[in-house]
């Protein structure tokens, strides 16, 4: 009897990068950025699970909870993107 499976997957990138510009000699200004990208994408999956009766295998008994948490199959799926960055 399987109930289902879960899976989950996340990637992170991240990274600095600056510019110096000089527009006259003796001042300088500079900018620094560093970006941090995550993304996350997840997927859950419940499969139904009945029973058969003990006395007769042949015939289905029903459904383990009789609610709705296993009488269906149900898939749930969320992806979700956080970008963060730095300025200086």
């Amino acid at each position: 009897m399987a109930g289902g499976n879960s899976v989950a997957h996340s990637t992170q990138v991240a990274g600095k990068g600056s510019l110096t510009f000089k527009p006259v000699k003796g001042l300088s200004i500079s900018g620094i950025v560093s970006p941090f990208i995550n993304y996350q994408k997840k997927k859950a999956f419940k499969n139904s699970c009945g029973y058969t009766l003990a006395d007769d295998p042949e015939t289905f008994g029903g459904y383990f909870d009789s609610g709705s948490t296993w009488t269906t199959n149900s898939l749930t799926e969320t992806r979700r993107m956080i970008i963060m960055s730095g300025y200086c």
